[in-house]
């Protein structure tokens, strides 16, 4: 739904990690189809977009497939069609299959919503079937290659 490419109704976001930090971002910029009402963006459309950095966030640090297990968002401000922000998701500690991750959704400077996150690790089989049903697109085939180095070892 949000960074799927073949999903005409979908997001059609692309993340970006930061190797040193294993920092998440991604640019969203919100269209009409977004809307909740009068200009200003949905609260659950911002929710699912720090939703998917805060995961890809857990799946890139520890190299394993996640599922959400809890979210908390706290909108700031209002979000309006076409406004160009910035999500960024880290990783900020862990314990046995739990991980926990923060989120920001910004404009500039201002924070438009920010976002705390648990993420369950999937077990090796569940991630290999995730694996095995992402698109080897050119932008992915590097990060779908380290992921799936990592299931083998």
């Amino acid at each position: 739904m949000v960074c799927g490419r073949d999903n005409p109704s979908g997001m059609q976001l692309t993340s970006f990690v930061d190797l040193d930090t294993d920092e998440v971002e991604m640019p969203f910029t919100p269209t009409a189809a977004h809307m909740g009402f009068q200009n200003v963006i949905h609260g659950g459309i911002l929710a699912t977009v720090l939703d998917e950095a805060m995961v890809w966030a857990a799946i890139w640090k520890h190299k394993q497939f996640c599922l959400a297990g809890e979210i908390t968002v706290r909108f700031r401000k209002p979000a309006t069609v076409g406004q160009a922000m910035r999500v960024s998701a880290r990783v900020v500690s862990g314990r046995g299959r739990i991980l926990i991750t923060t989120g920001q959704l910004v404009d500039g400077s201002t924070i438009i919503a920010e976002a705390t996150g648990k993420y369950v690790q999937v077990p090796g089989a569940q991630h290999a079937a995730f694996l095995a049903s992402l698109i080897p697109e050119t932008k992915s085939r590097e990060s779908i290659r380290m992921l799936t180095s990592s299931a083998q070892t």
